[in-house]
């Protein structure tokens, strides 16, 4: 599932959690985010600001879905951000 927070996602994310753990499943939840390329020029931070800001964002969306998973995931949670 591609989670982006919103109470219509969060039902859809509690029924497939609930769905997965009564089946014996797993649920996969991904928040994708789109970062700009960093520049290797001198004294030019802004794509490194951003995209840092971007994956704080991501970040909490997944602790979210974390959040609304949590009755049916147990401690399968775990979150990965790929760093630059």
């Amino acid at each position: 599932m591609v989670y982006r927070p919103s109470p219509r996602a969060d039902l859809l994310l509690r029924t497939l959690a609930e769905a997965a753990a009564a089946d014996g499943g797993r649920l996969t939840v991904l928040s994708l985010v789109v970062q700009e390329p960093e520049k290797t020029g001198c004294c030019d931070t802004r794509s490194v600001m951003w995209n840092d800001v971007l994956r704080g964002i991501a970040r909490e969306d997944l602790a979210r879905a974390r959040a609304v998973s949590a009755p049916w995931s147990g401690d399968a949670c775990g979150a990965r951000v790929p760093c630059p």
